[in-house]
């Protein structure tokens, strides 16, 4: 490396490797040990160049010229869980990454001010309260925001909250005192339909904590009349807020009520939260919604930001840090500490935590940063997240049935007589490139591609054939999202499938039932977790039995040949 002008330039010659985790680790000592250095700048050989340029891409570099190069931040940022009491229920939260069944105690505000000494001299530039609801102990919220005064530690401050909390005493604070142009509210809203955020954020009490929405809405009132900035975090969950007149809903509401930004962020879904896997939506297929309406404006190592149309309203698309793989994290840039003062470098391992009232703070730092450095060079792309590439195995079983288009719209009726009714609407199309066929069981390699997925979802899946009944288990080590054109693997297609679906369940989510109509040849069937002699279906007429589509005998043979009713 060599320094011209504030600028690290690094030649990488004849690397046929990846060279993403050593360029993480080398851009971040740069950052941390030379304060000097504003930009680097990379020259590559063609090898390297050629086996690397996407992994440069991932990290911000912009070609410029005959190299790549990016501007080095050098800011910390500190993520403090002040309460982890909450007065709402968000089925999908994470509590910031910790432990949820574990009791946390407030630590004496004094020992909150040491490590308020400590970020200072990290030179942090930005400090956010979340929680739980980081409202609840607003008292605590001025301690540490008079304290940071009073030694000029002044960073830009953030409060993540769901704003039912927002009184006229927070308002006054920020208002008369020296933080007006220092805070910003992330107002957590991630429906504007009250059913649906009912839903969203009480479960158990949906229709109670709907009335709650309006309340929210009239506090954002108070923010715009203060002159207070905010924005609107949007979390997207499938089947819930995805629709694009929904994401549409909500952005024009940011431009009524004044918010500067809506941030559209990507599910969290940790070991513990693996159950949530189905609400997953891709922020890739939102950007394809909205592209049209989009100006790029910039980039980070967690989000991009856009101009919506030619108003001042801002978009940021943000994944989970987790999701873009351990070899990035060290670029986010993060400090996350508990309640209870304890330093954690890492969401996914809350275990791994560090007190920092009995350990030099510095050291403290260096240890979390080795870790993420372990976690990076044993990771790479990936994390245990379990996100995008869905990291777990699946297991289903189901029974399968033909049906006629008549029966179709009877079954309806039927469905919603006994209080089925429909959760999503999905268009699948199917790729097979091979099968390994035994008695009763096959080895299927297939390329999935869904109406809501602008990738492709390679899947290795086993499926068992018993009666009518079919197990199917999807193999966790070998699902992956792909980046490929359907074009270069159609040389190897045995057959193809396009499926439209109707997905049903009742209120206890213990009726699995799907309605799936193959386009081509205009053939319906049922996928149901229960036999269709059930209550469910006992006012519709009985119904033919089918094996399951892809282990057709005649269908594998001759792709050609329409589904056959039995």
């Amino acid at each position: 490396m060599k320094i011209i002008n504030n600028t690290a330039i690094i030649d990488v010659v004849q690397n046929s490797n990846d060279i993403l985790p050593e360029l993480a680790e080398y851009e971040y000592r740069i950052s941390t040990n030379h304060p000097e250095i504003d930009k680097i700048q990379l020259h590559l050989d063609p090898l390297t160049l050629q086996n690397n340029e996407r992994r440069i891409v991932k990290l911000n570099y912009k070609k410029v010229n005959e190299h790549y190069e990016k501007a080095v931040v050098v800011e910390r940022s500190a993520r403090f869980s002040i309460t982890e009491k909450c007065n709402y229920k968000c089925f999908f939260c994470h509590e910031e990454g910790l432990e949820m069944t574990k009791e946390r105690h407030d630590k004496p505000i004094e020992e909150t001010f040491e490590v308020l000494d400590k970020l200072k001299q990290q030179s942090c530039t930005d400090f956010t309260f979340t929680g739980g609801e980081p409202l609840l102990k607003f008292d605590k919220i001025v301690s540490c925001l008079n304290y940071m005064q009073s030694i000029d530690f002044m960073p830009e401050i953030t409060i993540v909250t769901n704003g039912e909390a927002i009184t006229d005493k927070v308002i006054k604070f920020f208002t008369d005192g020296v933080w007006l142009n220092k805070i910003r509210f992330n107002i957590s809203m991630h429906s504007l339909d009250e059913v649906t955020y009912g839903k969203i954020v009480e479960p158990d009490k949906p229709e109670v904590f709907s009335k709650k929405l309006s309340k929210v809405q009239s506090k954002l009132a108070l923010l715009r009349q203060a002159g207070i900035t905010f924005k609107l975090n949007f979390v997207l969950l499938k089947g819930l807020n995805t629709q694009k007149e929904q994401l549409y809903q909500i952005i024009n509401y940011a431009l009524e009520c004044g918010a500067t930004h809506v941030k559209l962020l990507e599910l969290l879904i940790t070991e513990k939260l693996k159950h949530f896997y189905p609400y997953f939506y891709k922020l890739d297929a939102i950007f394809e919604v909205m592209k049209s309406d989009l100006t790029y404006v910039s980039s980070d190592a967690r989000r991009n930001t856009y101009r919506f149309k030619d108003t001042s309203l801002f978009i940021e698309l943000q994944t989970c840090s987790c999701a873009q793989g351990c070899n990035v994290c060290l670029l986010n840039r993060h400090m996350n500490f508990t309640a209870e003062n304890q330093f954690f470098p890492c969401f996914l391992h809350p275990e791994v935590s560090f007190d920092t009232k009995d350990q030099n703070f510095p050291e403290v730092i260096e240890k979390g940063e080795q870790f993420i450095i372990k976690m990076g060079r044993n990771y790479g792309d990936f994390s245990p997240i379990l996100i995008k590439d869905g990291t777990f195995v699946k297991k289903e079983s189901n029974y399968y049935y033909s049906v006629s288009e008549l029966f179709i719209a009877n079954l309806r009726s039927s469905l919603k007589q006994n209080g089925i009714y429909i959760e999503r609407v999905e268009k699948k199309e199917e790729f097979y490139v091979s099968d390994q066929i035994m008695p009763n069981i096959a080895y299927i390699d297939k390329y999935v591609k869904t109406n809501h997925e602008s990738e492709i979802i390679s899947i290795k899946s086993i499926m068992e054939l018993d009666d009518n009944l079919v197990h199917t288990t999807f193999n966790s080590d070998l699902k992956e999202i792909i980046n490929v054109d359907i074009q270069e693997i159609l040389g190897s297609v045995k057959f193809n499938l396009i499926w439209e679906f109707e997905y049903f369940t009742n209120k206890n989510n213990d009726i699995k039932l799907s309605i799936g109509r193959e386009l081509t040849s205009n053939t319906y069937f049922i996928r149901t977790n229960t036999l269709v002699d059930s209550n469910i279906l006992s006012n519709c007429k009985k119904v033919n039995k089918l094996p399951v589509y892809i282990l057709s005998n005649k269908l594998r043979t001759n792709p050609e040949l329409k589904l056959e009713m039995q």
